[in-house]
C-alpha cells in the first residue's frame, strides 16, 4: 500500500531480525529472526510475502531461500538445496526466478519456482536475474544470456531469449551486435525489449518478433 517499510535490523550482538514499520520506523513489528546480518530481502508485488536469503560467499554449496508472510505468521523454507541467489518476482506474485550455482561450470543457471505448488525447474540458461525481465502477464521472461563471459563477472556478450515459463520453450533473438544487457524492460505490448548496454552505457532496443 506504500505506507509501510520492511527492513533488516542488526543488533549490537550481530544478530539480525526482519521487521515491518511505519516509514519513520515507529510502530514496528518483528516478523522473524534472521540471525545472520547478510540477508537480502525481496517483497512480492502484492505485498503479502517476503523472500529472504543469505548473501554469503563463504560456503557456496547451500543457500536456502525462505519466505515469511507479511503478518509474520507463516514461515517456510522454499528452496532448500544448492547455492542460490538473485530473486525476481513475477508480476502476479505466484512465481519467482532465482539463480543456482552449477558446481561443474561455476556459472549460475536461471531457475523458476512456483509458490503454490513448490515446483522448481531449471530454465536452461546461464545468466543472472539482473539480465531478465518478466512479461506483464507473468507468462514469459526475456533474458540477456551471455555467449561469452559470465553474468556478474565483468563485461559479457549476450544474445536475447524469450522463455515460456510454463513449457520452458526458448526463442532466440540474436542482437546482431555486441551487447551486455543491463536494466532490461519491456514495452507495454511486450514486443520491444529496452536495455542499457554495459559496453557503452547507451540505451538500446530490440524487436521481439
Amino acid at each position: 500500500s506504500g505506507n509501510r517499510i520492511l527492513f533488516v535490523w542488526v543488533g549490537s550482538d550481530g544478530k539480525a531480525t526482519l521487521n515491518i514499520s511505519d516509514p519513520d520506523t515507529s510502530n514496528y513489528q518483528m516478523l522473524t529472526d534472521l540471525y545472520e546480518p547478510d540477508n537480502e530481502i525481496s517483497i512480492s508485488p502484492d505485498g503479502q510475502t517476503v523472500l529472504f536469503y543469505r548473501n554469503q560467499i563463504s560456503d557456496q554449496t547451500k543457500n536456502t531461500i525462505n519466505s515469511v508472510s507479511i503478518d509474520g505468521k507463516t514461515f517456510k523454507s522454499i528452496i532448500r538445496d544448492g547455492y542460490n541467489k538473485g530473486v525476481s518476482w513475477s508480476p502476479d506474485s505466484k512465481k519467482f526466478l532465482f539463480t543456482r550455482l552449477d558446481p561443474s561450470t561455476q556459472k549460475f543457471n536461471l531457475w523458476l519456482s512456483d509458490i503454490a505448488s513448490g515446483e522448481i525447474k531449471n530454465l536452461g540458461v546461464a545468466t543472472s536475474t539482473a539480465k531478465v525481465v518478466w512479461s506483464k502477464d507473468s507468462s514469459y521472461v526475456v533474458a540477456g544470456v551471455p555467449t561469452s563471459g559470465t553474468a556478474g563477472q565483468g563485461v559479457t556478450t549476450d544474445t536475447v531469449y524469450k522463455i515460456d515459463v510454463s513449457s520452458g520453450e526458448k526463442t532466440e533473438f540474436p542482437t546482431g551486435t555486441d551487447v551486455d544487457v543491463a536494466e532490461p524492460f519491456l514495452s507495454l505490448d511486450g514486443q520491444i525489449l529496452f536495455f542499457r548496454n554495459n559496453r557503452d552505457g547507451s540505451l538500446y532496443y530490440h524487436m521481439l518478433q
